[in-house]
């Protein structure tokens, strides 16, 4: 992984908790996270992609997700 996936991550994250604090404080982390939403989020992202793509393909972007981060 480059410098510049590792910052844009890093960035991405910081600029998401940013907002959440901003417009409601620590606090808000609680009311942000929404389990069944995050469940049908990546359900769906990875049935998605699944369906687009022949299941070797699949696998293999699994493992490689592990190598990029």
């Amino acid at each position: 992984m480059d410098i510049a996936s590792l910052a844009g991550i890093v960035l991405g994250l910081v600029m998401v908790v940013f907002g959440i604090i901003s417009s409601g404080g620590v606090a808000a982390f609680g009311n942000f996270i929404d389990v069944p939403s995050v469940i049908i989020t990546i359900g769906g992202s990875l049935s998605s992609t699944l369906a687009s793509n022949k299941l070797p393909d699949f696998i293999n972007g699994l493992k490689g997700m592990g190598t990029y981060f």
